[in-house]
């Protein structure tokens, strides 16, 4: 059933290079850095607020969702603001949802959302 929601919080992470370069170079893009990539969405997310900010994690190259980055930024939200309860979604595009299943992760504690991509939208 739907739930509303009293506020709305987003942590945006990149996704790591070592993912993303090879669909991009695939595609005949070039790949931005992670770092570049953060600096973009701080600056997309400075006129927003509050409510929005870049998780930011160094690491291997290879986790497309770093849910230790998650955790803890959810662990530190929790410690500040004992009282509220939060809901995480996750967001991720129709390709990747089509050709990883990911519909089947999905349970209550793991929410998703998908993003339509031309040619998958309508497979999901």
């Amino acid at each position: 059933p739907f739930q509303p929601y009293d506020a709305c919080i987003a942590l945006v992470q990149a996704n790591a290079e070592g993912w993303l370069a090879p669909k991009l170079k695939a595609s005949g893009e070039a790949c931005l850095s992670r770092a570049n990539r953060e600096m973009l969405f701080n600056r997309a997310l400075s006129d927003v607020g509050p409510w929005a900010a870049t998780l930011v994690r160094r690491g291997d190259g290879f986790k497309p969702n770093t849910k230790d980055t998650h955790e803890a930024a959810l662990a530190h939200l929790r410690s500040c603001y004992p009282s509220l309860t939060f809901v995480t979604w996750f967001i991720n595009g129709a390709a990747d949802v089509v050709k990883y299943k990911k519909w089947e992760k999905a349970t209550e504690e793991f929410r998703m959302m998908t993003i339509g991509h031309q040619g998958h939208t309508e497979i999901v």
